[in-house]
């Protein structure tokens, strides 16, 4: 009980005091007489002594130091109420200081700055329209940003994107993307086709498999001429295609 007292003075706010004179025990059985809650009491000498007092009991110490002939003198004011009272002349101060705080607060809450990282070649301007339509863009509210949605309508939309991220730091929202790596054509070796000469060249060596050859060892060929046809055409049955599976071997002037 006594603590909770103490808590409601400091709030209130308190005093530390000096009394001196003759007659100090006087000065604190005239407190006591009149309900006046002293803390803290100590003697500094056998004409001091030292106590807290509350801000509101201290204005009825006059009255009681002049009956004891004491003098009392203020060491130190403590408790939120002085607090506020420091601040109460400086009112432009403590507004301007509460508006700035307030901004700060917040503009961070919005979108200030938009980065877009990326290791290939991309339109930007296209991925920044997507940013747009999601409501990715300065001055939105980031809490209002579905980066979830955002990076599939990238995915889908853009162009050769193989990964995208989204990252909010702050008030920049960062967006990393990956170029999607073209895979080479994988052509199917028992696809139907001619074998054609890639440069110009001598054969030195030409077996088929399949399909008819149309050049010899020896012959001299350039590039494009076919030397295996993909038709084949037997004694008793009309030609028809086939895979042209082969090897070939060429010398002096390139290869097949």
């Amino acid at each position: 009980m006594k603590l909770f007292k103490i808590l409601y003075l400091y709030i209130l706010g308190y005093v530390d005091v000096r009394v001196s004179g003759f007659f100090t025990e006087r000065f604190v059985n005239l407190c006591f007489a009149k309900s006046i809650f002293l803390w803290k009491l100590r003697r500094i000498s056998s004409g001091e002594i030292e106590a807290r007092i509350s801000r509101g009991d201290f204005k009825k110490l006059k009255k009681i130091a002049k009956a004891s002939k004491c003098k009392v003198k203020i060491s130190r004011k403590r408790g939120i109420s002085f607090v506020l009272n420091r601040y109460k002349k400086r009112k432009v101060f403590a507004i301007t200081f509460v508006v700035v705080a307030i901004l700060i607060f917040g503009l961070t809450r919005f979108v200030w700055n938009i980065d877009i990282n990326c290791d290939g070649e991309f339109d930007k301007n296209q991925i920044m329209e997507i940013l747009n339509r999601n409501g990715i863009e300065e001055g939105k509210l980031i809490s209002k940003i579905n980066t979830g949605k955002t990076i599939n309508d990238i995915c889908m939309n853009g162009k050769d994107i193989s990964w995208c991220g989204i990252k909010i730091k702050g008030t920049n929202v960062i967006v990393s993307l990956e170029k999607a790596v073209l895979q080479e054509e994988i052509i199917d070796e028992n696809s139907i086709c001619d074998i054609v000469a890639k440069n110009d060249g001598i054969i030195t060596k030409i077996t088929a498999r399949n399909g008819s050859l149309v050049v010899k060892e020896g012959d001299l060929v350039r590039k494009g001429d076919i030397l295996i046809s993909n038709l084949i055409e037997g004694k008793y049955t009309e030609p028809r295609s086939v895979n042209a599976n082969r090897r070939c071997d060429c010398k002096s002037l390139g290869n097949w």
